[in-house]
């Protein structure tokens, strides 16, 4: 039996590594779709139910009165408002991503399509 190993090293297709090649143990294509449908429609969901929360203390966790006298402040600086702002701001960030790379895959098998078909790419 062929080591795994150097099947992978000796996959002869110019710009395709081998971590991009299909494995045996991923999804069909229409359940990664899918799949990738519902997280982003769960992530975008997700930031809409808590997109006024960021700006708003936090209802449990809250500093004392007495230890701070600036309600704004108080706002401003809770952790655990701050702390969902940067979830927010990863979450928006990973979707900006994520659409950037899927364009440049559609672009480049646009491409691949070209050539394979006779195009000038």
């Amino acid at each position: 039996m062929t080591d795994p190993s150097r099947a992978i090293k000796a996959y002869p297709y110019e710009g395709v590594h081998a971590e991009d090649r299909a494995a045996p143990f991923r999804p069909a294509l229409p359940a990664q779709v899918r799949r990738h449908a519902a997280l982003v429609l769960g992530v975008a969901s997700a930031l809409s139910s808590v997109e006024d929360a960021q700006y708003q203390r936090a209802r449990v966790g809250t500093w004392s009165d007495s230890l701070v006298s600036d309600p704004v402040g108080d706002v401003v600086a809770n952790p655990r408002r701050l702390a969902l702002r940067a979830a927010m701001v990863h979450a928006e960030m990973t979707i900006e991503r994520s659409a950037q790379a899927l364009e440049q895959t559609l672009r480049q098998l646009d491409r691949a399509v070209d050539r394979w078909s006779g195009g000038h790419y």
